[in-house]
């Protein structure tokens, strides 16, 4: 039987964004995944955008969110396995975090 593994870190951008990462991996293969971008307003924690393999029939997708609105949409990765997914989220929201962060904040 193979072992799972489960990490978490997370990578601060700036005084206003963090990422977050979330996966297990089974036999050096990742199995689940979240990588979630994340900020405060007003002292509360808030998810802006997220990617992630909730529903493992479907392919890697990032959840668009807004302030008010909650779940606007989902664009979906059909290309990305797992591990290149959590590779391409990370580096995804380092380059667009503070527009992804605007759009969350007008919707």
């Amino acid at each position: 039987m193979k072992k799972t593994y489960s990490n978490f870190f997370s990578i601060g951008l700036d005084d206003t964004l963090a990422i977050e990462v979330e996966y297990a991996i089974t036999g050096g293969v990742p199995v689940t995944f979240v990588v979630r971008l994340m900020t405060q307003i007003t002292g509360k924690t808030h998810c802006i955008s997220r990617f992630d393999s909730a529903h493992l029939k479907e392919s890697p997708h990032r959840d668009i969110l807004g302030l008010k609105s909650g779940l606007r949409g989902k664009v979906f990765y059909p290309e990305l396995d797992y591990r290149c997914a959590v590779q391409y989220a990370i580096l995804d929201f380092k380059a667009h975090g503070q527009s992804y962060l605007q759009d969350f904040l007008l919707h």
